[in-house]
């Protein structure tokens, strides 16, 4: 019953959404024609002018009208969960609206539990089993696979043929929704890495694939994404007035080597460093709860021989040791630090930076399994070691002798646990 009524909220926020991009869309498409009439008049200046505000005030208003109706959502689902718990019984006027339990049933394919999405695009999805220490061993799954864009591991675990449906309507389907609710508040829950710009609006500006997906249905345990990433942006803001640095260079004198306050570009008073990480955490998307946004910029793309000291590896190694601590098990990120290719990235440029990863990620997964406990999540520290799942996501571009390479690159970083044969 109460999965059904999650599904008549996405039905319902989905339908507003699609209502807007729809209208946004017609508006977008009468100012193109404007500009290509080619004659700049005082007249067609005006018509622009006039539709690029209606485009504003037509995003203003739904603005207000999807803000309005998550509240209104939230408020009937917690009011919801509250009578249950209390009364033990699901209201009349929910279980009235609520299509009979056979149609439920015939809509839902329960899932089995999964390491990591299976591979959506025909390329690499090569498993291994490994040991992870040097006297205490502890086995763990890793998995080489490639994937078009990170955000599509969000995405549930479709036939590729139904994707375009899934990302724009009711990708959470009864059965994902109740596997989310089952995972969400236990150890074991899945998370993926997304590269992301040092603006910590950046999913909202650039309105994301990401951000996309968020907004097509009520996020009804934690704060929508716009929320957390407007706390977040303030908590960076405060963060950056106290961040110290310390000066290095060989000029400096041993006085200069104390903290001294960072000065900051004009306007990034509120702006992410690279290699820094943030956290969202999320119900209403399928595959993963928590996401960790990595801070990148242009010189991962362009660079040759970044080393194990360079801030994005420090923030992978701070994904690691969140995941632990929170009892983060399942983590894709993407192996390279980059989610498309370019001419620079050659054999060699993509060797090199997969056995740095390889080589610093089996360097910090043997620091958080070294402390012989996973977790601070409710119920308490776990007694024996995690089990992780370490996805590592390449770009669907590389040349296919590039995966082939890298896949057999693994195993002489890694312990593999030996396979058994009948």
């Amino acid at each position: 019953m109460i999965v059904a009524k999650e599904t008549k909220f996405v039905e319902e926020m989905s339908s507003l959404v699609s209502e807007r991009d729809s209208e946004v869309e017609q508006l977008e498409k009468k100012c193109e024609e404007e500009f290509a009439k080619g004659k700049v008049t005082e007249a067609s200046v005006l018509a622009v002018s006039k539709l690029n505000e209606r485009i504003r005030e037509l995003k203003k208003d739904y603005s207000f009208k999807i803000r309005n109706l998550a509240e209104r959502q939230r408020n009937e689902y917690r009011d919801l969960i509250k009578y249950v718990y209390e009364m033990d019984r699901v209201p009349e006027s929910v279980r009235a609206e609520t299509p009979p339990a056979s149609a439920i049933k015939k809509s839902m394919s329960f899932p089995s539990p999964h390491v990591s999405k299976p591979n959506l695009n025909g390329g690499v999805d090569e498993p291994f089993t490994i040991y992870i220490g040097a006297q205490l061993k502890s086995m763990h799954n890793a998995r080489i696979m490639t994937i078009e864009k990170l955000s599509d591991c969000c995405l549930p675990n479709a036939p590729s043929g139904d994707r375009e449906d899934n990302e724009e309507g009711d990708f959470l389907c009864e059965s994902t929704r109740l596997q989310n609710a089952m995972s969400l508040y236990r150890r074991g829950v899945s998370a993926v890495v997304l590269l992301v710009k040092s603006d910590p609006m950046h999913h909202m500006k650039k309105r994301t694939d990401f951000a996309r997906m968020c907004e097509r249905s009520t996020e009804l345990h934690f704060e929508g994404l716009e929320d957390q990433l407007k706390r977040i942006s303030e908590l960076i803001r405060e963060g950056n007035k106290t961040r110290v640095i310390v000066d290095n260079s060989a000029s400096s004198s041993s006085a200069s080597l104390e903290p001294q306050k960072v000065f900051l570009k004009d306007g990034a008073e509120s702006d992410f460093r690279v290699g820094d990480v943030y956290v969202t955490k999320h119900s209403n998307i399928a595959s993963v709860n928590v996401v960790f946004h990595l801070v990148v910029d242009g010189s991962l793309e362009s660079s040759d021989d970044i080393s194990s000291r360079h801030p994005c590896i420090n923030g992978i190694r701070n994904v690691i040791r969140l995941s632990a601590k929170y009892g983060v098990t399942n983590i894709t990120f993407p192996l390279l630090l980059v989610e498309t290719t370019n001419e620079n990235m050659n054999g060699s440029w993509c060797m090199k930076r997969a056995e740095l990863i390889f080589k610093c990620t089996k360097g910090f997964m043997m620091e958080v399994c070294a402390t012989g406990s996973t977790s601070s999540t409710p119920g308490g520290a776990s007694t024996t070691p995690a089990h992780y799942n370490m996805n590592f996501a390449l770009p669907t571009q590389l040349p296919k002798n590039v995966y082939s390479q890298i896949v057999e690159l693994f195993p002489t970083v890694f312990h593999l646990v030996p396979s058994v044969t009948g």
